[in-house]
């Protein structure tokens, strides 16, 4: 059973509204442990609305039109490339952040989304390892 994250707010027609003047929210999409380590990496990112990535379609994202879209690089229901493919089949300059823990060379990462999708504006997240003291494991 594929595991992602549960939709913790429905769409309401004034939401995809441009006229109703409400801001446009952040969309994370990913299982439940992303929005936990969010909150203890980013606290100061709020508001987000959590949505399944089988529920996203680029005419839901371009009728939402987050700013931010977060997730992780690769999940078992998708990776960044997905999204960003997404985001560019829906018109979008939404930021893709990529939250992730243990990315070996994360500017590996920032090359090839960068050749692949040229346009896309994206940030890494990068999480600190739990239980890092800090020293090199050779000492």
């Amino acid at each position: 059973m594929v595991r992602t994250a549960k939709i913790v707010a429905f769409v309401r027609p004034a939401e995809i509204d441009p006229e109703a003047g409400l801001p446009p929210r952040g969309i994370l999409v990913g299982d439940p442990a992303l929005s936990e380590e969010l909150a203890q990496l980013r606290p100061e990112v709020t508001g987000l609305r959590e949505i399944p990535f089988a529920a996203l379609t680029p005419a839901l994202l371009k009728a939402l039109r987050p700013p931010i879209l977060i997730c992780r690089p690769m999940a078992e229901d998708h990776d960044c490339y997905d999204l960003a493919r997404m985001i560019r089949m829906a018109g979008l300059k939404t930021t893709l952040c990529l939250m992730a823990a243990d990315l070996p060379d994360p500017e590996v990462v920032r090359r090839e989304m960068a050749s692949a999708f040229p346009k896309q504006a994206l940030q890494l997240w990068i999480l600190p390892c739990l239980g890092q003291s800090g020293r090199s494991p050779s000492r």
